[in-house]
């Protein structure tokens, strides 16, 4: 089974769609080459409040008929609406049963499933190119909605292999402002849309 080990580059704008973009998006020369939905569990070992840096935490996520494991750890940096993590991954068979298994050892969920619909366009080679992920959260910590009333609304991911400034370069780009970036992650969206709202 392949494994990888490589830097995580990325920034999210919220609320934008691919078809308000479309004719940056041919522009700047950005191709379609996913079309789909993704499901995702998170799980922990151990306890949160004592794995601030999430050492701990595993991410199991279907795309299509590919099951990922991904183990993700953030690194710390300036505040400027990017996130950066280190991240090794390997692929498995099933989804239910890697996460069956992870529970049978100790794991626990830390959430939900989540079920959401992306777009991704690439910008460049597979191997160093720019990715933006359309998504649009359908299912998030016990909230189900539809893709014409979704929990989350469509948001843009742009994602670099190499360094922040493509991210920012490629975010001025499509027309958007430093101020636009956005290093959130589910907890922070469902917070912002569904403030409140109990975290399942």
């Amino acid at each position: 089974m392949p494994s990888n080990n490589t830097p995580e580059i990325e920034s999210k704008i919220l609320e934008v769609t691919p078809e308000e973009l479309s004719e940056k998006l041919q522009l700047i020369g950005a191709r379609q080459i996913f079309d789909g939905e993704l499901r995702a569990q998170w799980l922990r070992n151990g306890d949160e409040w004592d794995d601030p840096e999430g050492k701990k935490k595993l991410r199991v996520r279907q795309e299509w008929d590919i099951v990922v494991v991904e183990r993700k750890l953030a690194i710390k940096g300036a505040n400027d609406g990017i996130k950066v993590a280190n991240e090794k991954s390997f692929h498995a068979d099933r989804f239910n049963n890697v996460v069956d298994v992870l529970l049978a050892v100790g794991f626990t969920r830390i959430w939900l499933p989540s079920v959401k619909r992306r777009v991704t366009y690439l910008i460049g080679d597979e191997e160093t190119g720019v990715k933006l992920d359309f998504d649009t959260y359908i299912e998030l910590m016990g909230k189900y909605g539809t893709l014409d009333n979704p929990v989350i609304p469509t948001l843009m991911e742009i994602e670099s292999k190499r360094s922040k400034q493509e991210v920012f370069d490629t975010a001025a780009l499509l027309g958007f402002d430093p101020i636009d970036l956005n290093d959130c992650g589910p907890r922070e969206l469902f917070k912002y849309y569904h403030p409140g709202a109990p975290i399942i």
